[in-house]
């Protein structure tokens, strides 16, 4: 079975394979109707921390973290801060998520953060490993000057948490403050199957504030065929690749 895709694909969904890190995944084969090249996406599996198909849903997630900073211009007298809060350690790395994340709503209603916090953006962070997982929250605030000792004092009134740390940053060097929390490195299977799966409720960043109603447009161009330059793309139905059964000279090919 095929379909016409040649308004859809465009070259962010372009993965490579890596022979050397690949695994078991489904991909979808497509082809150029016109000279017959052809190369392999993974189809997403739902895990957004799996190292063969979520590599496309995070470049779109930079992309729109990239426009909605750029577009923020701090009113005179307010800077940009990178803020990072933590609570304890926790075994439940879900539960652990929605306790930072229903905390993080409390400190945003309370006035000393009005008064202080115009709007932001902020993204949620786990490391460690099974029954030991760290929560954290990485914002990008604007405001004015905001004491380390007041939201430390606030952050303990509404969450277990009592580890704040802030600073100014330029707005250039804003959008790689939090960009970098969204990609995750390589991690063993258990725990990115683990991580994925408590996340898969979360959204990778959450406008706040005033920063909430800023739109962001990611224009998409057609992928042109490295060979002929054409876009009359057709798919395959899904193929299932296993690095056991395929030699690297079958691995999923992608354009370079």
């Amino acid at each position: 079975m095929t379909g016409d895709t040649s308004s859809l694909l465009d070259p962010l969904t372009q993965v490579s394979s890596d022979p050397h890190t690949f695994t078991s995944h489904e991909y979808r084969r497509y082809w150029c109707q016109h000279c017959g090249y052809h190369f392999d996406i993974p189809t997403y599996c739902g895990n957004r921390l799996c190292p063969v198909c979520s590599k496309q849903k995070r470049i779109r997630a930079r992309l729109r973290l990239t426009g909605l900073v750029r577009n923020v211009k701090p009113a005179k007298g307010n800077d940009i801060r990178f803020l990072t809060l933590t609570i304890p350690n926790v075994p439940d790395i879900e539960a652990g998520m929605l306790t930072i994340v229903r905390a993080f709503r409390r400190l945003r209603q309370r006035q000393v953060w009005k008064n202080h916090v115009l709007g932001g953006v902020f993204v949620l962070e786990a490391t460690g490993r099974p029954n030991n997982w760290h929560c954290h929250i990485h914002a990008l605030i604007e405001g004015t000057y905001f004491p380390v000792r007041t939201i430390s004092r606030v952050w303990q009134a509404v969450s277990p948490g009592k580890v704040v740390w802030i600073t100014r940053i330029p707005h250039r060097a804003a959008i790689g403050y939090l960009t970098k929390y969204l990609t995750k490195p390589n991690l063993p299977s258990e725990v990115t199957d683990e991580m994925g799966r408590a996340l898969a409720g979360f959204r990778m960043f959450q406008p706040f504030g005033s920063w909430h109603g800023i739109k962001v447009t990611i224009p998409k161009q057609p992928y042109r065929c490295p060979t002929c330059g054409l876009t009359c793309w057709t798919w395959q139905n899904p193929i299932f690749y296993d690095p056991a059964s395929y030699p690297a000279t079958h691995m999923p090919r992608s354009p370079t």
